[in-house]
């Protein structure tokens, strides 16, 4: 819809998707539906506008039980030319609601992965914000402030986190949003980060635990930033890797023919644990149980340690001297992620490599602690070498008086990553393989095992024949 020439036939295809697809696929589009016309409406032609009218009519015709269920979360279309009828008969579903309700339903709208629809949110946000100051503030100064204060603004700076480096609206809307909220008593308003780490105790020697990781990292850091991501490059990697590792850990052969077939195979551990992802997950990655992107032969350019020095000194030519944090994060993942050391990491790597390739860094970010633990626990004394190395040349490095701002931003987002990789992953480790040596050791007699689940607890698993 970016391309002028492109927008009518970009949606046409999109009104086709409507028209044809299941109803559970087209409420999860009827966000982004309402939110790509009121963002282009300006641009768009008279035909586009014509089929985008014809469009909300078929779904006000065919899909009204969608629109009436999702309609606290669907944008107004009144300030439209020429859609202000339609939208007399979207308003007709609409409830009154109260200040509290309606910035809960804000704070769930803003915690969508299409940029798009987060954009139009914070847009209708701001000015429901200034209409509305006088509640968050008494609210914020009561006894006993409304808990969706707190949800509000955690959602508000989630979103300026996800999309400052993909999108430059998102961030200004957000910033924007918390100076109407203004500021709060951190005694009486918490808005505590949800963390969701998992810690790979074996350190990628056991299967079972290794698919664990895989599900995590597909749940929680590949499904989503595919999601959000409109670069059609930067999605066909992340289509390839997430392709790549559902074939590697079988899910491609035990779950593929299952949901081709529409018969459970309820009894297979693979299929539970496919079973007991979210359905919004399961469904974004299945189509990837069986389609067959390719990509070409990676070419890895040799790597020179400590790898930040060589960027902040201009010796690489390829770093651009306003992308410190890019070009260190991706070069030293890409090259931890060339020297797995069992057999499990040299499985799944491959797979992860590929998506860490693209402007995005949220992958990396995500990887390099388990990387640098891996690398530091089974590699080679090089290996180790260059890594503490290489972190020391960001722990003691010190910025120039004449660097420009964005430098400093760069460099303390390395600091940050390096910071969390030492003290962080690898001191959550340390205690949690001792706690799972001491159940093992309990649980040996009667053949079970300890293992760190999603939530950080220990708990005891059967052992999987699969495993070695």
């Amino acid at each position: 819809m970016i391309v002028p020439r492109f927008q009518q036939s970009a949606f046409s295809a999109w009104d086709a998707m409507l028209r044809n697809y299941e109803d559970d696929d087209v409420e999860a589009m009827l966000e982004s539906t309402f939110s790509i016309i009121i963002q282009h409406w300006e641009a768009l032609d008279r035909e586009t506008r014509t089929l985008c009218r014809d469009t909300i009519r078929y779904l006000l015709k065919h899909r009204v039980r969608l629109i009436r269920m999702s309609i606290v979360n669907l944008p107004s279309l009144a300030h439209l030319e020429s859609l202000e009828d339609v939208d007399d008969d979207i308003e007709q579903f609409r409830r009154p609601t109260d200040t509290s309700n309606a910035l809960q339903i804000f704070s769930r709208r803003l915690r969508n992965e299409n940029a798009g629809v987060v954009q139009q949110a914070l847009t209708e946000l701001k000015s429901y914000l200034f209409k509305h100051q006088s509640f968050v503030h008494a609210s914020a100064i009561s006894d006993q402030p409304d808990p969706v204060i707190a949800l509000l603004i955690r959602a508000t700076l989630d979103t300026c986190i996800k999309f400052n480096r993909t999108q430059t609206e998102i961030p200004t809307l957000s910033a924007e949003c918390i100076g109407l909220i203004g500021c709060l008593d951190p005694n009486r308003v918490e808005t505590v980060r949800e963390q969701r780490d998992m810690v790979v105790v074996t350190n990628f020697k056991e299967s079972g635990e290794t698919t664990d990781f895989v599900l995590f990292t597909l749940q929680h850091v590949l499904v989503p930033v595919f999601l959000s991501t409109t670069d059609t490059a930067s999605q066909g990697f992340f289509s390839y890797s997430m392709q790549s590792l559902l074939e590697v850990c079988d899910f491609k052969t035990v779950c593929g023919p299952t949901v081709k077939s529409g018969q459970r195979n309820a009894s297979d551990p693979l299929y539970q644990r496919w079973q007991a992802l979210p359905s919004d997950v399961r469904n974004t990655l299945t189509p990837f149980l069986t389609s067959k992107y390719k990509v070409k032969d990676l070419q890895r350019p040799p790597v020179e340690y400590p790898i930040f020095r060589a960027i902040t000194d201009g010796t690489r030519s390829n770093a651009p001297k306003d992308r410190l944090y890019g070009a260190w994060l991706r070069t030293f993942a890409a090259d931890l992620l060339h020297k797995p050391s069992t057999i499990h990491a040299q499985i799944i790597f491959p797979a992860l490599s590929r998506a860490i390739r693209i402007r995005d860094t949220t992958v990396a970010h995500f990887l390099l602690p388990y990387l640098i633990l891996h690398v530091i626990l089974e590699g080679s004394d090089k290996n180790r070498e260059q890594i503490g190395e290489e972190l020391l040349s960001v722990l003691m490095y010190r910025i120039p008086v004449n660097s420009r701002m964005i430098r400093r931003d760069e460099w303390k987002s390395c600091l940050e990553v390096s910071r969390e990789a030492v003290s962080g992953l690898m001191l959550t480790w340390t205690s949690a393989s001792s706690a799972y040596l001491i159940i093992c050791l309990a649980g040996y007699k009667s053949g079970s095992r300890g293992v760190i689940n999603h939530e950080g607890t220990i708990g005891p698993t059967r052992l999987h024949s699969s495993n070695p």
